[in-house]
């Protein structure tokens, strides 16, 4: 990557990159990869423990690098930091799936699965929740502890001619990510004169700044998550893979 940056003519153009849909498309097919991977190595070797811990340890490894992520943080560095986290995730996740069917006999298997997904739904919805609260108390205390002096004043002048339906997207961390929105607000801040596209700037500065203080939060809370991981692995007990005796009747 480093060196296409340098190219006049790029092959694999970095600006590709910072288009999200692309970037997201392109961790989710290495996911999907890595999972095939790892259950070839699975059938292969027969042995799942260990491949659980190092999994476990990768992931740890790629959320402690989000978590110290920064303002001047490159993208091209972001999706380094995503594909590592990936690469443990996705070596994980499928490996989970062949253990538990591998230690039950094929008829319950409907209940088995259907467990698996039970709790990984819920728990995707006791954290979700966590996570935006996080997120979102952070934001506002970053945005209020670091906004410059100048800028309140000129806020409250803008939000009077906002409706009141309107006014809570400038202040929600979703929409100030938005390019529209942004455009939207700059377009407020030039009518101060001269001087509102520097505060525009300053403003957008402390949002980015609050947005990582969040973020940064938010991914040092998960490494606590992923080190719970490291350790149940540990236990996770190993048996032999079960071949064509899995559909023998008991």
């Amino acid at each position: 990557m480093l060196n296409e940056k340098r190219e006049a003519e790029p092959v694999l153009s970095p600006d590709l990159f910072k288009n999200y849909i692309f970037t997201v498309s392109l961790i989710i097919g290495l996911l999907i990869s890595v999972g095939l991977f790892g259950g070839f190595l699975i059938s292969k070797t027969g042995k799942y423990k260990l491949q659980a811990i190092l999994g476990a340890a990768v992931m740890i490894f790629g959320t402690y690098l989000l978590a110290v992520m920064d303002v001047n943080t490159t993208w091209h560095v972001v999706v380094r930091d995503m594909v590592i986290l990936g690469l443990g995730v996705g070596s994980i996740m499928p490996l989970i799936n062949v253990v538990v069917q591998n230690a039950f006999h094929y008829k319950i298997m409907g209940v088995v699965n259907s467990t698996q997904q039970f709790v990984r739904s819920l728990g995707g919805v006791i954290v979700a929740p966590i996570f935006a609260t996080i997120l979102a108390n952070d934001f506002k205390s970053s945005l209020s502890a670091n906004i410059p002096a100048n800028i309140p004043a000129k806020l409250n002048q803008m939000l009077m001619l906002i409706p009141a339906d309107k006014k809570a997207e400038f202040f929600n961390p979703q929409s100030l990510t938005n390019l529209h929105a942004q455009e939207a607000m700059k377009s407020k801040f030039l009518a101060f004169g001269s001087g509102g596209a520097q505060l525009f700037n300053e403003f957008i500065e402390v949002v980015k700044k609050a947005l990582t203080y969040g973020f940064n939060h938010i991914y040092t809370v998960s490494i606590f998550f992923a080190v719970a991981v490291f350790i149940a692995a540990f236990f996770l007990k190993e048996i032999n893979l079960k071949h064509d005796e899995y559909f023998k009747e008991n």
